[in-house]
C-alpha cells in the first residue's frame, strides 16, 4: 500500500501549505500535477518519495506498477481524485509509463474533459500501441466527445470515425473482450444504427452478461425493440 510513501505525501501537503519558495503549486488531482513548474520544496519531497518506494518495491518501475494498480482500485470505487493522485505518483516514478497516461485519460474522460482525455490517450497509445483494452477506453472518450463535446457535425463525425477504427483495432487484438462490443453498441446507437447496436449488445452479453448497462438496453429498446433470436 505504499506505506513508506506516507511521510513523503505528508511533506508534499506541508509544502503546499507553507508558502516555501516555489513558483507555483502542483495540483495532484490533475494529470502530471497540472503541468506546473515544481518548486524546491516539492522537488525535495519527490526525491524522498522515489527513494522510499524504490527501497520498498525494488525499482521505480515496480513501484509505479503498484501505484497504477491502486489508481484503478480507487477509480472503480468512484474516487477519481484519489485515483488521479496514484496515477500521478506512477508518472512521477516512471514518466514513460503508458498505464499512468491511460489512467489520466480515463479520469479526465469521466470528468467530461474529452479533449484533454483524448490527448492523454494518444500519449498512452504512442508509448504502448498494443494494449487493446486501452484502445477501447480511448474509443469511449471519443464516443462521448462526438456525442457531447463536438462543436460541429464534421468534428462529431471525425470523433465517431476514430472511435470505430480504435474498436476495430482492439477487436483484432482481443476479440474476446466484451467492452469492444459494448462500446461499439453505444457508438452505433449515437449514430442511429440501432440494428448494429443490438448485434453488438448480443456479442457483448454472450461474452459477459453484465457488460452492457441496463439503462443503455432500455434506451436502445425505446428506439428499436430487441430483435428476436
Amino acid at each position: 500500500m505504499l506505506r513508506r510513501a506516507l511521510l513523503s505525501v505528508l511533506f508534499l501537503v506541508l509544502c503546499a501549505a507553507s508558502g516555501f519558495a516555489q513558483p507555483s503549486k502542483p495540483d495532484n488531482t490533475l494529470p502530471m500535477f497540472g503541468g506546473v513548474t515544481r518548486g524546491e520544496c516539492f522537488l525535495e519531497a519527490d526525491k524522498k518519495l522515489i527513494e522510499d518506494v524504490t527501497k520498498q518495491f525494488g525499482s521505480r518501475e515496480k513501484a509505479a506498477e503498484k501505484a497504477v494498480q491502486l489508481g484503478w482500485q480507487y477509480y472503480y470505487r468512484g474516487d477519481g481524485n484519489t485515483a488521479m493522485k496514484r496515477f500521478n505518483q506512477a508518472w512521477l516514478l516512471a514518466p514513460e509509463n503508458p498505464d499512468a497516461f491511460w489512467g489520466f485519460g480515463v479520469v479526465m474522460g469521466s470528468r467530461g474533459k474529452f479533449d484533454e482525455s483524448i490527448k492523454l490517450f494518444e500519449r498512452a497509445r504512442a508509448l504502448a500501441p498494443k494494449k487493446p483494452r486501452m484502445l477501447v477506453d480511448y474509443a469511449f472518450s471519443l464516443i462521448w466527445k462526438g456525442n457531447n463535446g463536438s462543436k460541429s457535425r464534421p468534428e462529431r463525425d471525425a470523433a465517431f470515425a476514430n472511435a470505430h477504427e480504435l474498436l476495430n483495432e482492439a477487436e483484432r487484438m482481443e476479440p474476446g473482450y466484451p467492452l469492444v462490443y459494448a462500446n461499439r453498441a453505444i457508438l452505433c446507437y449515437f449514430q442511429g444504427d440501432y440494428a448494429t447496436a443490438w448485434r453488438n449488445v448480443e456479442r457483448a452479453q454472450a461474452l459477459e452478461p453484465r457488460a452492457v448497462q441496463e439503462n443503455f438496453v432500455r434506451d436502445l429498446s425505446s428506439r428499436m425493440p430487441r430483435p428476436s433470436k
